[in-house]
């Protein structure tokens, strides 16, 4: 290559400009600070470059099919001046967003400056023979064009450039629209872009033939041109693909990085050796904004946020941040995708295989076998900051990201001991207990709302699944429905899945919930703070364990759990057990309305669950009648009659049947001909086993633990509620000692104000407190966090009255003999009060 290094200088301004074989190259200084991104002084410079250089050019080429971005690959650039008052992206001052209106001088490059470099350089060649093979293998690829729908192909993809070719893999539609603004930046010749459905499959443990039935990954090796069993370590194989990078674009949250570790897990099944070459890469977008005192800070992961957001709440000026939390990709505005795709090589993290290590790593987070290898790595993870290099091995994005899905899944997955709710129901009864304890709602306009109150950062669809799950009051659905359904919410016939849309049926809030849930607990709960807000409790604390009112079921990462539900009454009744120093007995599972039996199957850990089944022959017609009048709970009514009925009709076993159900009850009458004795088939499908096995939850510690039995759970639960009602006990009396305070200063004042020992004449209010003050008058004993005397200066004229100061007087004693009563009173009591409560109200609405 020649010599091609040209320098430019004025009394503000050094550029020095050389040939690049590694794409576009910077290295700039701002009043010499130096500027690792480059900025406008940058894009000023080579803007003027590459305008020169195309107008050499257009009497050689048509310059609408070169872009600016194919010419500014064959430069390198140094600058180095000096800025009036200048302006950086952030305090770290790697990127200079002055405009070019503000820089306080001007750089015009001139024409003979670039024409001595292109001499004295291969660029100008380096661009006409780039261009001439990118013509000639276009006019070549027509063949190699592929169709699908929403698939935005690269112009050079399948020709003699496909190498360079690089396809966008986007988590959705809006991920792809994000992109499509960023080829404003880098083109559309080397880059195309394609949607994914969602999360692709694991292919872990499927065959090639399985994994092409699924018909995302047809499409991604169609557009590829990817084959099995082809070693595409070898360059000539490799060189039939369309595409020489995959660039996988998801949301920085944890569903973005599986679905990274899916379609790499895929890659590295039939195609190790492409990950070993560096073909898989990533493209990070900021999860968080912070915006503060003028600049903006980005972060790509919420470990690095919450060690940021630790040390800023100890600033004064920190009320002025303004915090974003990109839901998202679809929350980048276009301007922001510019923003992103000009940093292109910094924001790509090109995924590394070079080791044993690596390899075993992805495949033991998506392999079923390793499931316990895989529950040791969950379990002994610490988050950690992710690096900010531009590679990242198998194993790190293994150990470290993919983990934190996989526990984050569990979070959401599995419930917690103390109040039997997953992470969703948690946040929706809070949203119900702050926002609607009184009123209906809407389901869909209550799942946008939690989302908004609480932060929740995932689909609003999940949360009114959940809503319609949570007021479902069929057999089987539940013994204690949380919220009310207000409209069709689903019947037995089908499980719930007939449920009425979102849009159309409306919830409330249970009375039975508040009573389970004592509104006094609330300020005694420990909040979870997230994104410099307050939300939802780490758990609440019912007075029963509702986890074993209406069981659960969750499947996660490595972790199911299964909890069959009991009979409030019968939790009730242990927990007097217990607060009387006895052992909690053992229940036999039960489901409201349920008609059929229960029993224990002798010398296992599980449960007989049974329908009503009875049946007489008629000898004159030879006809068996049939009567069920109760499936097992799981079977469901359109189930039987298409599992079980179906196939005996069929084989002309049963003649025919009639169905009497009405809301909660099972009427079938069967005919059956020529036969006596009723048909294994039916016999079989009313009899369904309940297993105590796996009864995995999270402690009060925050720790997965598996259950052996339902006592442990009570035990758990027991201590929880227990510490609770001590706090309670303190906090009631506490609060009573502030409202006689608040009482007895009251009438204290107006008895001052009308015996003239005190006076508001001509007086400001400042003046006036210092007056209350002097009189041993305190701050409102209800607000301790602040000094407010309007308890006292707010009172009106027409109270200042004997009669006031005798109700007053009146407040005095009841609240006196309320404290009284409260310090008699034990932790206890407070809870038989609350189970006496609880029990009325639910033997009358049960």
């Amino acid at each position: 290559m020649k010599e091609s290094l040209k320098f430019f200088k004025n009394d503000r301004w050094e550029v020095y400009v050389s040939q690049s074989s590694q794409g576009f190259q910077q290295v700039s200084f701002v009043n010499n600070i130096v500027t690792h991104n480059g900025g406008s002084h940058v894009d000023y410079i080579t803007n003027q470059i590459v305008s020169h250089i195309k107008d050499l050019l257009k009497d050689k080429i048509d310059l609408s099919r070169l872009k600016s971005f194919h010419i500014k690959n064959q430069l390198n650039i140094f600058i180095k001046c000096t800025i009036e008052n200048p302006s950086f992206n952030s305090q770290t001052k790697e990127e200079l967003t002055s405009r070019i209106s503000e820089f306080g001088s001007t750089c015009i490059i001139p024409q003979s400056f670039v024409s001595n470099f292109l001499e004295s350089s291969t660029v100008l060649e380096s661009i006409l023979s780039s261009y001439k093979s990118s013509s000639l293998s276009n006019k070549n690829s027509n063949n190699k064009k592929i169709f699908l729908p929403k698939l935005d192909d690269a112009v050079y993809a399948g020709s003699q450039d496909s190498d360079k070719c690089s396809l966008f893999l986007t988590e959705g539609d809006s991920a792809k629209a994000l992109v499509v603004a960023g080829f404003s930046v880098i083109g559309r010749d080397f880059y195309g872009v394609f949607p994914l459905k969602g999360k692709t499959i694991n292919v872990r443990d499927l065959s090639f033939d399985e994994c092409m039935k699924n018909v995302e990954f047809q499409n991604i090796t169609k557009i590829i041109n990817i084959k099995r069993n082809v070693d595409y370590s070898i360059a000539d194989n490799r060189n039939s693909l369309r595409y020489g990078k995959v660039i996988l674009f998801t949301d920085q949250d944890v569903d973005g990085i599986h679905i990274k570790g899916l379609v790499i897990n895929m890659f590295h099944k039939f195609w190790p050796e492409l990950v070993e070459l560096g073909f898989i890469q990533t493209f990070r977008t900021p999860l968080i904004k912070v915006k503060w005192n003028g600049e903006t800070i980005k972060f790509y992961n919420k470990f690095e946020f919450d060690e940021w957001l630790n040390e800023a709440k100890k600033r004064k000026d920190f009320s002025n941040c303004k915090i974003k939390y990109y839901k998202g990709l679809g929350t980048s505005t276009k301007e922001e995708a510019i923003e992103y795709f000009k940093e292109i090589d910094k924001n790509l993290i090109t995924f590394t295989c070079f080791n044993e290590e690596d390899h075993l790593s992805i495949k033991s987070v998506f392999t079923r076998s390793l499931s316990l290898e895989r529950k040791v790595i969950i379990q002994n993870h610490t988050s950690t900051a992710s690096s900010n290099s531009n590679s990242l091995s198998l194993s790190d994005f293994s150990n470290n990201e993919l983990v934190e899905f996989f526990k984050y899944d569990i979070r959401r997955s599995i419930p917690s001991v103390v109040d039997g709710f997953k992470e969703s129901q948690r946040k929706i009864i809070y949203t119900m207990f702050n926002k609607f304890e009184k009123n209906e709602i809407k389901v869909n306009q209550l799942s946008g709302t939690t989302a908004y109150y609480t932060l929740y950062h995932h689909g609003e669809d999940f949360l009114t699944s959940t809503i319609i799950k949570m007021a479902q009051n069929f057999v089987g659905a539940g013994n204690i429905n949380f919220l009310q359904p207000i409209g069709q919410f689903g019947t037995r016939a089908s499980g719930g899945s007939d449920h009425a849309s979102g849009r159309y049926i409306h919830t409330s809030l249970n009375p039975l919930t508040r009573l389970l849930f004592p509104k006094e607990d609330d300020k005694l709960l420990k909040y979870i703070e997230e994104e410099n807000q307050i939300i939802e409790p780490i758990y609440y604390v019912p007075i029963i364990p509702t986890i074993l009112v209406n069981g659960c079921k969750g499947i996660a990462s490595g972790w199911n759990t299964k909890i069959n539900p009991y009979n409030p009454i019968d939790i009730i009744y242990n927990i007097r057990l217990m607060l009387d120093g006895k052992e909690p007995i053992k229940m036999i599972p039960y489901y409201k309305n349920f008609k059929g039996k229960i029993i224990k199957n002798d010398g296992k850990e599980s449960f007989i669950i049974k329908g009503l089944l009875t049946f007489s022959y008629n000898n004159v017609n030879g006809v068996l009648k049939i009567v069920i009048n109760e499936l097992p709970i799981g079977l469901w009514t359109n189930d039987f009659k298409e599992k079980v009925l179906g196939p005996l009709y069929e084989q002309k076993i049963l003649k025919s049947y009639n169905e009497y159900h009405s809301n909660n009850n099972i009427h079938f009458v069967l005919f059956l001909n020529k036969s006596t004795v009723v048909p294994t088939k039916i016999v079989n499908s009313l009899t369904r086993t309940l297993s105590s096995k796996n009864m995995m939850l999270f402690d009060g510690n925050g720790n997965l633990k598996h259950y052996e039995n339902t006592e442990g759970i009570f035990k758990d639960f027991f201590e929880i509620r227990k510490n609770l009602y001590e706090k309670r006990l303190l906090n009631e009396i506490d609060l009573l000692l502030g409202q006689l305070m608040y009482y007895k200063n009251q009438k204290q004042f107006i008895d001052n104000i009308l015996c003239n020992r005190m006076s508001l004449i001509h007086k400001s209010k400042n003046q006036f407190i210092e007056d209350l003050k002097l009189n041993g008058f305190c701050s409102n004993p209800l607000k301790k966090d602040q000094e407010d005397y309007n308890y006292l200066t707010n009172i009106s004229l027409n109270q200042f009255t004997e009669t006031e100061i005798d109700k007053l007087q009146q407040k005095i004693e009841d609240t006196d003999k309320k404290i009284n009563l409260f310090k008699s009173s034990t932790w206890k009591n407070l809870w038989n009060n609350d189970l006496d409560r609880f029990e009325a109200s639910y033997k009358r609405y049960a």
